[in-house]
């Protein structure tokens, strides 16, 4: 479900998804693969979601032990 709203929700039920992903830490390492789709910036959202974006790539850093940056 989490997946879910992160890629096909609203904005700010994207960007709770994104968060709850980030909070759940290793229990997240399941979906790291399909949580890339959470890095992709939505216009027509407020500033394209980039908080979101920022978001879903720090904890996909956390997870993989990366160091990617997004703009």
């Amino acid at each position: 479900m989490l997946l879910q709203k992160l890629t096909e929700g609203q904005q700010w039920e994207r960007l709770h998804a994104a968060i709850v992903l980030d909070e759940i830490d290793e229990q997240a390492r399941s979906v790291a693969e399909q949580m890339r789709a959470g890095l992709e910036y939505q216009e027509g959202f407020n500033s394209e979601g980039k908080y979101r974006v920022r978001t879903a790539n720090r904890t996909l850093n956390e997870l993989l032990g990366t160091s990617n940056t997004v703009k």
